[in-house]
């Protein structure tokens, strides 16, 4: 994957960030997503805990692509 990044970073670039994207569908649809989001300021747990899962699957996507995986610090 590495070489290919040097080569192809926009290949890279997709491949990765579809990864993530069928991390997050192994739990959300694209629509439940969108009720989250929409939904945000009435329901802030449900978002808290979609946006904490989100995290997670960016992060093992990092781990597997062997990039470096920082921890985060919330400043909200």
């Amino acid at each position: 994957l590495n070489a290919n990044k040097e080569r192809h970073p926009e290949t890279y670039c997709a491949v990765y960030d579809r990864c993530i994207e069928d991390e997050v569908e192994k739990r959300y649809t694209v629509k439940q997503e969108l009720a989250i989001l929409r939904q945000k300021d009435r329901k802030p747990k449900e978002a808290a805990e979609h946006d904490a899962y989100v995290e997670e699957c960016k992060r093992k996507v990092k781990v597997a692509f062997g990039m470096e995986v920082k921890d985060e610090v919330q400043t909200d």
